[in-house]
This record gives C-alpha cells, structure tokens and sequence, in this order.
C-alpha cells in the first residue's frame, strides 16, 4: 500500500490590490474625427496647435477616385469607432512598434491608440514600401507631444 503525503493546504494568496484606473481622455471637440459606441478616432494635436491630419486630409483633393478613396478613410474610422476593431488588414492594419494605419488604395492615415482614443497622426500617399523612416518619426514626435499635452509621460 502507498502511503499519502500529508501537506498543508495551500493559502489562498490575498487578492493583489489593482492599479488605479487611469482618467478617461477627454477630447475636445475640434480634435474628434469620428465617435462611435466603441471608441473615438480623434486628431493628435501638436504643440503648435497644429491638427496634422485633419490639414492632410482637408487638403486632399483630386480627381473622383481620390475622393472616393478619402471618403474611404472616414468610413474605415467610423467602423472603428463604432465597433472597436477592423479585422480587414486592406482598411487597417498594424505598421511598427504601437503605430497602426488607416489604408485606402494608396492614402495612409498613421495613428495610435491610448485608452479609448485612437490618435490620428498624419497622413501620406504611400508611394514606397516599404514606408519610408521619416514618417515613423513624424507619427513618434506627433505622439510624444500629444501625450505631453495630456501630461501623460511617452
């Protein structure tokens, strides 16, 4: 017969105290692109004042294609405001490190996302690939002074 280790019944290990939730972002309305159930999609604001993208965007215009695919845009930011996600990596998809695109032929609209809001950075019509450096740097200094305004450390 075999015999039975007698062990003390484990401790219930105490419930670790969660982090305190983080303030929610308040947008001002001139940065708001789209708002949805889901999340916001709003401007990133540089310390100039300057709303990058919405400027790109505001001064895209060309033929009807261009247009179409500048409506695009606005409407792959409203599916993401509005559910949360973009499964189709054609309309959204993950770039380098935290910075994602918006994609619509070859209009790139860079962004990141902090809690609920998705920062649109900049924009660009991608005739490289793979994307040139200088525009992860724009987005990276774009986002550092977003985050300075917001007295959130980058």
């Amino acid at each position: 017969m075999a015999s039975r280790r007698h062990t003390k019944p484990r401790k219930r290990s105490e419930a670790k105290s969660a982090a305190p939730a983080a303030s929610p972002i308040v947008v001002p309305v001139e940065q708001v692109m789209r708002s949805g159930s889901k999340c916001v999609v709003a401007y990133a604001r540089t310390l100039n004042g300057k709303l990058r993208a919405k400027k790109w965007l505001d001064d895209l215009v060309g033929d009807a294609k261009m247009m179409s695919d500048k409506a695009n845009l606005f409407e792959h930011t409203q599916i993401l405001a509005d559910t949360g996600k973009i499964w189709n990596t054609q309309h959204f998809e993950h770039e380098q490190g935290e910075f994602y695109a918006f994609k619509a032929a070859k209009l790139r609209l860079v962004c990141f996302q902090l809690q609920n809001v998705w920062y649109v950075t900049h924009g660009f019509d991608k005739d490289e690939k793979p994307w040139d450096r200088e525009h992860f740097n724009r987005a990276k200094r774009i986002k550092a002074e977003q985050l300075q305004q917001l007295g959130i450390g980058s």
